[in-house]
């Protein structure tokens, strides 16, 4: 089965204010650097089909350090991109949970839009398609793809491909620098979880371990 690893870009300096980026263009900051250096060793020497990443400054620099460690370009693409938070953008997390379209959405978030006309299913098309296209070209069973995205948008694709409630996506833990590995066949019928929300420890590369 086709190889998928999905990660998440690395930490941001809104991230650790807990503001709600969205389609905001923030870029890693220094601990977000530090965190993808750390993956990109550990996936030193695998051989990739192809790198793709969303468009925002935070999952291309993250796909970018990938891609460099091994030896890869990168494909920019629409499809992994970032819930369009519009209105909820900024906002901290405390604000966010004030607002009343907010708690409308986190009870119903498979009905109730997030933004002025997109669902979460309309995110999970858009990146379902990606590897749709990757799993009806001519994929191999031991190619690898690396996917770079956000917290939202992998943990739909978890939870959809692994057959779960889709409405409790947010009961995932996507962290920063993470990645997640599913195997997915083509006919899409029994996909095999290798790992899910890893991050990999420094003492992994400490030559005196």
């Amino acid at each position: 089965m086709p190889n998928f690893i999905f990660i998440r870009h690395g930490q941001t300096d809104w991230n650790l204010q807990k503001r709600v980026m969205g389609w905001k263009d923030i870029d890693l900051n220094e601990t977000g650097v530090a965190q993808i250096n750390n993956l990109a060793k550990y996936l030193q020497g695998l051989k990739v089909k192809d790198i793709y990443t969303s468009r925002l400054k935070r999952a291309h620099h993250t796909a970018s350090i990938v891609g460099e460690a091994l030896h890869h370009p990168v494909v920019l693409s629409d499809h992994l991109m970032e819930f369009h938070f519009e209105e909820w953008e900024g906002l901290s997390r405390e604000e966010l949970i004030a607002n009343a379209h907010y708690q409308k959405y986190r009870k119903d978030p498979l009905h109730v839009p997030f933004s002025s006309d997109h669902t979460i299913l309309n995110v999970l098309d858009d990146a379902k398609a990606l590897i749709d296209k990757i799993l009806d070209a001519e994929s191999n069973d031991d190619d690898i793809y690396v996917l770079v995205s956000h917290s939202g948008v992998i943990k739909l694709l978890l939870v959809y491909y692994l057959k779960l409630d889709i409405g409790q996506f947010n009961n995932l833990q996507v962290d920063n620098g993470s990645m997640s590995i599913l195997n997915i066949p083509k006919n899409r019928r029994l996909t095999v979880a290798k790992c899910v929300n890893f991050i990999p420890e420094f003492r992994y590369f400490n030559d005196e371990v």
